[in-house]
């Protein structure tokens, strides 16, 4: 899989979680323009940073989601 085809899943998955890229980004200590870069024009991520990333999102996926927050019952 290439780079692009992999934000594109990563993307879709923090979606399902309700994770924001930026987020991730701010986490992995990674630029969101540069993320950008990646995704749309054909910027090549460097291991090092691109592995910070996966790492960020593996820990992100693998944690259990937080419940909704139920509206209070009305008296």
């Amino acid at each position: 899989m290439d780079h692009v085809a992999a934000i594109a899943e990563i993307e879709r998955r923090l979606v399902e979680r309700g994770v924001s890229v930026s987020s991730v980004c701010r986490e992995a200590g990674l630029d969101r323009a540069t993320w950008h870069r990646w995704k749309h024009e054909g910027v090549k991520p460097r291991l090092g940073k691109w592995e910070q990333v996966q790492a960020v999102v593996a820990r992100v996926l693998e944690t259990p989601a937080e419940p909704p927050a139920s509206a209070p019952e009305a008296a």
